[in-house]
């Protein structure tokens, strides 16, 4: 899950929690199958299937913080994603009861990748990849619009050192239009499309994709329930030069987060999330799939 899927989260993270502060702790558990994933051994023998497995448990935490001046917002905080963290700064305007305009700052300095992904028979390396964007999101009484530009680098870019077509450093821009609906007094429903372009100092790692998306969210009381499954077509712009065919890709995320509030005190909740993740690729190397679990419990205030 890149930041491109924290989008998504962030609307979740800042409907739900708007009005209140959170601090929160728990654990995360992952298992699954990635060559790309700093998650793994960091050993492969080919480059013909996927083989590099893993199974992780780590301590995860969130924290969101907002002040409230006039009709502005002002918000931040640090979500959890399947393996590292990022941090959120944002203002949102509220123009009416229902509407709103957000801008936002993701900073992500704590994700990894493989500094060569292609080595086969012997260790392979970590490196680190920052990620930095600003967005904007038009909240509506019918439909959200979302934007965010966001740049990656790989601070140590071996494979693209070897293979120049391969550099991973770039930019990327994501839209994303929901539909907003009201299916009852207590659910939510938005529908989405995605329109995505990455553009990379490799052409080869450049891509277009476009996806949709299915926001589902029940309130009542003291529980939320909040489903989201997310889709896309992604397809690179150059011929791969190591695999010598154009690369495309079928990624899928489901998840649903269940919170119930007041637990032990009156400002305690406790939350869970449940997801799956699926790369399906035309280069068996590139197909990966992931089960993550998630428990927190924390204080609002």
């Amino acid at each position: 899950m890149k930041i491109r899927a924290l989008l998504p989260l962030l609307l979740i993270y800042t409907n739900i929690s708007s009005g209140e502060n959170r601090i929160g702790f728990g654990g995360l558990l992952n298992h699954g199958r990635d060559n790309l994933s700093t998650l793994g051994t960091g050993y492969i023998q080919t480059l013909n299937i996927t083989k590099d497995t893993f199974t992780n448990l780590m301590p995860i935490g969130e924290f969101y913080l907002e002040k409230r001046v006039d009709r502005h917002i002002y918000y931040g905080g640090v979500f959890p994603k399947r393996d590292f963290f990022a941090i959120t700064l944002g203002i949102k305007e509220k123009t009416s009861k229902t509407e709103s305009n957000d801008f936002f700052y993701i900073f992500n300095p704590f994700r990894s990748v493989w500094d060569d992904p292609l080595l086969t028979g012997v260790e392979r390396k970590a490196t680190n990849q920052r990620e930095i964007g600003a967005g904007v999101m038009l909240d509506r009484r019918h439909f959200s619009l979302n934007t965010i530009a966001v740049y990656s680098d790989v601070e140590r870019d071996k494979l693209g050192e070897r293979i120049p077509e391969l550099k991973r450093d770039g930019y990327r821009v994501e839209n994303r239009l929901y539909l907003n609906s009201r299916l009852s007094e207590n659910i939510f429903f938005k529908p989405g499309i995605t329109l995505e372009n990455f553009f990379s100092k490799g052409d080869a790692n450049s891509y277009d994709s476009i996806g949709l998306s299915f926001n589902l969210v029940y309130r009542k009381k003291d529980y939320i329930i909040v489903s989201f499954l997310n889709s896309e077509f992604q397809r690179y712009r150059e011929t791969d030069p190591v695999f010598r065919k154009r690369r495309e890709e079928v990624n899928t995320t489901l998840f649903t987060i269940l919170t119930k509030r007041e637990v032990f005190l009156k400002q305690t909740y406790i939350s869970g999330i449940a997801g799956y993740n699926l790369r399906k690729s035309n280069i068996d190397f590139y197909d990966a799939d992931r089960l993550f679990l998630a428990f927190l419990t924390g204080y609002s205030f």
